[in-house]
């Protein structure tokens, strides 16, 4: 930070990314081997669900670092060329992001929805075990 910030009007830190947006996934390096052979991508929120479902042989997970897909995210989507299943907190609903609608046009792209209140408000869909994230997953939503 300029030390004489507030006498120029500056901010007084200056991000790389707007804030709530993000440019890369987390996990991805490690993960698109695994995505590519599967030809299918799994989404969540936090990095935090990406290590338990890995911890569960789940490897084609990455994680948003939001509940939304970025501009930038999309285009990795896009050139990707897989599955998209969109796994959100049980409090955001995945319709409600334009990027995910605009995504199902080029490839399928599936919602996972707790329609039987499986979770908790707030709760990833495998913050309840294994059993509950794979009847999510069976029971996911082809976005049309």
């Amino acid at each position: 930070a300029n030390p004489h910030w507030k006498e120029f009007g500056m901010a007084k830190y200056i991000y790389y990314y707007p804030l709530g947006k993000n440019d890369i996934f987390w996990g991805f390096h490690w993960h698109l081997q695994d995505i590519k052979e599967k030809q299918e991508i799994i989404l969540v929120e936090g990095e935090k669900s990406v290590m338990k479902l890995e911890s569960n042989g789940l490897t084609n997970v990455v994680a948003l670092g939001t509940s939304h897909i970025s501009r930038d995210q999309f285009k990795i989507l896009l050139s990707l060329r897989v599955n998209v299943v969109l796994a959100l907190d049980k409090d955001k609903n995945p319709y409600e992001d334009k990027n995910f609608i605009k995504l199902s046009r080029y490839t399928k792209c599936y919602a996972m929805i707790d329609t039987e209140d499986l979770l908790a408000d707030k709760e990833s869909p495998i913050d309840r075990g294994i059993e509950v994230f794979n009847k999510l997953y069976k029971e996911r939503k082809l976005v049309k």
